[in-house]
């Protein structure tokens, strides 16, 4: 009878002893499991954010590089319109349209294009070649031609001016400088009035005149075209 029960005990312990084992395993297998899904998931979501970063930092990239269109054309290899970013500059403009051909007008470039300015937004660029500068200064020669014969007789009507104004002043008599012989030849003056004019030296303007004795208003309009300061 004890060697029954004592039988009995040993299975029902070794049974207990496997459930427990089993169930110890069980919830291992689970556990571990839970933690490998767990994982994923956090590395899922870190892939996740990661890619929305590269998306971002490229859309960002895609706007620093391409933020404005510039319409390139004339003298270079490859014309059309083209993106740059917005600290861009002529010459980029030029480079990117892949440099200036043959027969560019580099010399009115160089004098009347500045290509270190910042590009703009819808910009229009244009390189002329030498053959257009050169046409369009010819088509110019006209004008100046006629611009220099205006200057010209410009500058004759001038000296002819100044000629007729030195004769005038030769003809006339000076008050201040002129002899009493000179002055006598002014209608209505002699001796007497010569004298005084002489000695009321020197005059400031021909009316002067008026404040000499012997002269008054009608007198000095005798005289008035023939004298001078």
């Amino acid at each position: 009878m004890e060697k029954k029960n004592i039988t009995t005990y040993i299975i029902i312990a070794s049974v207990s002893f496997l459930a427990g084992l089993f169930f110890n395993q069980f919830f291992l297998y689970k556990y571990f499991n839970f933690e490998k899904e767990q994982t994923k998931q956090e590395d899922a979501s870190d892939m996740n954010i990661s890619s929305l970063e590269t998306e971002a930092d490229r859309k960002i990239s895609t706007v620093d590089t391409c933020s404005i269109y510039v319409d390139v054309s004339g003298a270079v290899v490859e014309p059309g319109v083209y993106c740059f970013d917005s600290y861009s500059l002529v010459i980029d403009a030029v480079k990117k349209a892949g440099g200036f051909k043959k027969g560019v007008a580099m010399n009115y470039i160089s004098r009347k294009l500045n290509l270190s300015l910042r590009l703009k937004e819808n910009e229009k660029l244009y390189f002329p070649f030498e053959k257009e500068v050169n046409c369009e200064l010819q088509s110019f020669s006209p004008l100046i031609e006629e611009t220099t014969d205006v200057q010209e007789s410009s500058t004759s009507a001038n000296t002819l001016e100044e000629e007729e104004n030195t004769t005038s002043s030769e003809q006339c008599v000076n008050i201040n400088t002129a002899t009493k012989e000179e002055l006598k030849t002014l209608n209505g003056v002699g001796d007497v009035t010569a004298e005084k004019i002489m000695q009321a030296r020197p005059f400031q303007k021909i009316e002067d005149l008026l404040n000499v004795s012997g002269i008054g208003e009608s007198t000095f309009n005798k005289f008035k075209e023939g004298v001078c300061i």
